[in-house]
């Protein structure tokens, strides 16, 4: 069982992303699976992103997509997917 998310330090000392962003990345890679990858619907989105606003989650999600913190794959069974920068976390 995965219970250990490490961080880099570089994506918490980014000045470009505020809390909420950096939070979603937490709660993106907390339900990525071994290679990083996350496949999830909007309303799954609004769940893990723990956000009602589907807009707010796309558009720090795109702020993520623009700083290299994760880039979008072709859908799967129309759902949206991501796959997480691995280089600033580890899941263990």
């Amino acid at each position: 069982m995965d219970n250990h998310l490490m961080l880099d330090l570089d994506i918490i000392k980014d000045e470009r992303l505020n809390a909420s962003t950096l939070a979603l990345f937490i709660y993106l890679a907390k339900e990525t699976d071994k290679n990083g990858i996350l496949v999830a619907s909007g309303e799954e989105l609004k769940v893990i992103g723990r956000n009602k606003d589907l807009q707010t989650l796309l558009s720090r999600i795109n702020t993520l997509e623009e700083y290299g913190y994760l880039e979008r794959l072709d859908k799967v069974n129309r759902k949206s997917c991501y796959k997480l920068n691995r280089n600033f976390y580890y899941k263990g």
